[in-house]
């Protein structure tokens, strides 16, 4: 472990040292003490430079000259000249980290560089500490980069899995995309299909329609009725007829009269005449279903008889014998069969036959119609369940996941921790509750976010939506969910340790020397007229 923290700061020390050497080979331009090596390089080459938003121009040689003659004091970074300004003096610090102090501490007897760099002419001799202090800064975060190590290392699988996942689903989305137009082009074909089929269905059925009617009209003798008595019989019908023996009777007697007027009998219809033939069979039916239900009841009542007199001799055969062979002895029950004493089948009418036939071909279904329909739905059907998952798909798809995808395979993943009385959840990309009140949804994370918020909980009593705040910080699998708090009225904090706050800004902020990772003071800054010629 420590040889690995030994190359996390390997970089900040040779950055230090060729920051000091940088320093040292710039001195032969001009005296440009406290001035940083990246300022340094812009400045080689020019011989003129502005200051205060571009309102003045001095050359180069006035930087350092210990008089201040800009008013943000840029042309003094190297004096305490303009120490009334938010100025800066920068440490090189070989060995350490490179510092910015305010310019009034240069030259003011006290050290506030490690290398002793701000107190070049105030007459004492300052200790170089950087080296040191840089032992010292190991010893001290060598816990702290144990953790982020483990916490980058687990965090490099995490993103492995998401650039996974992200791809699985890609590919997964393109299949749906060319599934859905495929299906399309299936579901235009099959509807012009069922359409064609559908014609020709409802064509058979017309003609179907048309020749049962022709057929009805002739079995019920309309066709030897004259106009007139034909819209007598609809005004009859439009009065309503209560059933279809007075319309039989309504049409015989339209005939009978038209048999009067001609002068020829014109006979029953042929349904009247079927109709009489079933009247005569149903009442051949009623008198056998009389006479065989008289049977049965004579049977029944025999039976009846003969069950009394068995239950009579068993009754007296028990009270004659001892009780527990009379508990031994079984019960016999015989039941009635009526099985070769079948009652005649009642017989449809043939008027109901034949009105029951123009139904039918109402109803009449096309069997490639039928198909055809069944084809295009089914297809139908498929293709808004694969759109609907597209839709779906594409809702997770646009949402943000933070600095390379790295959220993405953790959707839907849940964390807890007890608190109290209460357990409190959080699942990301979904939500966050407090045992059962809902603290809020997920909302999506920027780039470099280093929270994550859920808003919209349920609303407290008097109060506002609960909301839920959760602080990322870096550390190895498992995740943990901590530090809970309730700040304000259901208004909710937490921290959540994970391997995905183990990034590139977290291991600049850890080690840093800096208690909050940032430096207290803005760099100096130059306006450099030209762009710098190296």
């Amino acid at each position: 472990m420590l040889a690995s923290m030994h190359a996390l700061l390997l970089s900040y020390a040779a950055a230090l040292t060729l920051s000091a050497a940088y320093t040292n080979a710039a001195s032969s331009l001009s005296d440009l003490r406290g001035i940083s090596p990246e300022l340094q390089r812009r400045l080689t080459g020019i011989s003129s430079f502005t200051c205060d938003s571009g309102a003045k121009k001095f050359d180069v040689a006035r930087i350092n000259d210990n008089y201040c003659d800009c008013a943000d004091g840029s042309d003094e970074p190297g004096t305490s000249a303009c120490s009334h300004t938010t100025a800066v003096f920068h440490c090189a610090n070989a060995g350490f980290f490179s510092q910015d102090v305010p310019t009034s501490h240069v030259n003011d007897q006290i050290c506030d560089c490690c290398d002793g760099s701000d107190e070049y002419a105030s007459g004492i001799q300052c200790p170089v500490t950087c080296h040191s202090l840089m032992e010292t800064f190991k010893a001290e975060k060598s816990a702290v980069i144990k953790s982020m190590e483990a916490g980058e290392a687990d965090r490099k699988v995490i993103e492995a899995a998401s650039a996974d996942k992200w791809q699985e689903d890609q590919t997964k989305r393109e299949a749906l995309v060319a599934s859905i137009a495929s299906f399309n082009v299936m579901v235009e074909q099959q509807l012009a299909m069922k359409n064609n089929e559908e014609q020709i269905e409802r064509d058979e059925k017309e003609h179907l329609v048309q020749t049962n009617k022709k057929e009805l009209m002739k079995q019920l003798g309309l066709l030897d009725l004259s106009y007139d008595q034909l819209g007598l019989i609809i005004l009859e019908l439009a009065n309503g007829i209560e059933n279809k023996d007075t319309l039989l009777a309504l049409i015989q007697r339209e005939r009978d009269a038209t048999s009067v007027q001609l002068e020829t009998p014109l006979g029953k219809s042929a349904i009247e005449e079927e109709e009489e033939a079933f009247r005569t069979r149903d009442e051949e039916r009623k008198r056998e279903t009389e006479r065989i239900e008289k049977l049965r009841e004579d049977r029944r009542r025999d039976h009846e008889e003969k069950e009394h007199i068995r239950q009579e001799a068993e009754a007296a055969a028990k009270a004659n014998e001892p009780d527990e062979e009379a508990s031994s002895m079984p019960s016999v029950s015989v039941e009635v069969n009526y099985d070769d004493l079948p009652l005649p089948e009642v017989e449809e009418r043939p008027v109901s036959i034949l009105f029951g036939k123009l139904g039918a071909h109402q109803g009449h279904q096309r069997p490639e119609a039928v198909s055809a329909r069944e084809k295009h739905q089914e297809t139908t059907r498929k293709l808004l369940a694969e759109e609907e998952e597209l839709r779906k798909l594409d809702a997770i798809l646009n949402k943000s996941y933070g600095a390379d995808r790295v959220l993405y395979s953790l959707r839907d993943q849940c964390y807890e921790t007890k608190s109290g009385e209460y357990t409190y959840s959080i699942c990301l990309y979904g939500q966050a509750k407090q045992t059962a009140t809902r603290l809020g949804a997920m909302k999506d994370v920027a780039e470099d976010a280093s929270e994550i918020d859920f808003t919209g909980g349920d609303k407290c009593w008097n109060g506002p939506e609960r909301s839920l705040k959760v602080t990322l910080e870096c550390g190895a699998l498992p995740v943990e969910l901590y530090a809970v708090d309730e700040p304000a009225t259901c208004v909710y904090t937490a921290k959540l340790r994970t391997p995905i706050a183990c990034d590139a800004r977290n291991r600049v902020r850890m080690l840093s020397p800096h208690s909050n990772g940032a430096a207290p003071y803005k760099p100096h800054h130059v306006e450099v007229e030209v762009p710098a010629v190296l």
